[in-house]
Parts: structure tokens; C-alpha cells; sequence
């Protein structure tokens, strides 16, 4: 029959717990584990994330005018690329169809302007 050790909170040994040998006595099959260990973490995961690809990026609206604004962002889109840009004020989202311009270097990222 196999053993285990217990220990406290601050993990000094206190005493063993004496195993079933029905139940611990076997050989692990390894792999079977570790794919196991991988479907829990990847069911933890899924639907907590929404995921920026190529076509989605996020940035900070710096200026907003009748006629465009100035968004910065961590890297800059190409010139005359036509987006969609998504806004969200309280719990309306706005949503438009804008071009973007030539960006310009801030210290921390890219402003860029579209109209």
C-alpha cells in the first residue's frame, strides 16, 4: 500500500495518509495525461477572449472633428486604407466608415488622422 505525506499550511509534515491501493496502485499512461492536462486548460480559456488579427486593431480617439479626428495607435495603418471604426460612448456604439492618412511618430506609438 502506498503512502503520502501530509503537511500544514506552513508545510511542516504532520503525519501520512495511507493510499488505496485499488485506486493508486496502476502505471500512468503519459500521454493520455498530458492531453487531459491540455483539453482542462484549453476548456478554461475558451470564450474569455476576444482576439485582435490582422483586421482589428485598438487605439485611443485623440481629437474628433465634423470632419475627421486623430486616433493613436501602437503602429500605424497604410495610407488611404478605408476601416471601420467602432466607438463606444456609455452604452451606445457608433459606427463608421472613415480613411485613414499619413501617420505621424508620437513617443509612445503612432497618431494617426483619418477623415
Amino acid at each position: 500500500m502506498a503512502s503520502a505525506p501530509v503537511v500544514d499550511q506552513s508545510g511542516v509534515r504532520t503525519g501520512s495518509l495511507e493510499l488505496s491501493a485499488e485506486i493508486f496502485d496502476c502505471t500512468v499512461n503519459g500521454p493520455v495525461m498530458h492531453q487531459a492536462l491540455l483539453r482542462q486548460l484549453a476548456n478554461g480559456r475558451q470564450g474569455t477572449h476576444d482576439t485582435l488579427n490582422r483586421r482589428e486593431v485598438r487605439g485611443k480617439l485623440h481629437q474628433l472633428s465634423i470632419t475627421g479626428g486623430l486616433m493613436h495607435l501602437e503602429k500605424p495603418l497604410d495610407e488611404k486604407l478605408k476601416v471601420e471604426l467602432i466607438f463606444q460612448l456609455g452604452q451606445t456604439t457608433i459606427r463608421e466608415k472613415a480613411e485613414m492618412m499619413f501617420p505621424m511618430w508620437a513617443t509612445q506609438g503612432w497618431l494617426q488622422p483619418f477623415r
